[in-house]
């Protein structure tokens, strides 16, 4: 499966962004926005809508099309190590709610991926 090689903005104008609107540095705003996705996975387990929006969130980020690069800030992340981590129904409990396995198919996809685009 190949990433999609679309237009990007250069990483000053991003900074930038950032910058003005007080969010911190790009990391810190991926930080921030993957944080919320692990909130939504643990939270909001029993909202089949919610937690479909929220893993195809989590799979645009990480098949964005950055490819390795996006993949090693990814992996550089407090938020993401703890996901790798910490990826059971104890800790997500979306994955023991009947009726989520194909969510729970995606989850697993979309972590190996993560990992996959380093090699």
């Amino acid at each position: 499966m190949g990433k999609s090689k679309g237009p990007s903005l250069p990483p000053e104008v991003y900074a930038g962004i950032f910058k003005r609107i007080g969010l911190g540095d790009h990391k810190a705003v991926l930080s921030m926005v993957l944080s919320k996705v692990v909130y939504n996975l643990r939270v909001w387990g029993d909202d089949s809508d919610v937690i479909k929006q929220t893993l195809v969130l989590l799979a645009t980020i990480v098949q964005g099309g950055m490819g390795t690069q996006a993949s090693q800030m990814l992996l550089g992340l407090d938020v993401t190590k703890q996901l790798l981590r910490h990826h059971s129904p104890a800790n997500l409990p979306f994955l023991a709610v009947p009726g989520n396995e194909r969510f729970r198919t995606t989850l697993y996809l979309t972590l190996c991926q993560v990992r996959d685009d380093l090699h």
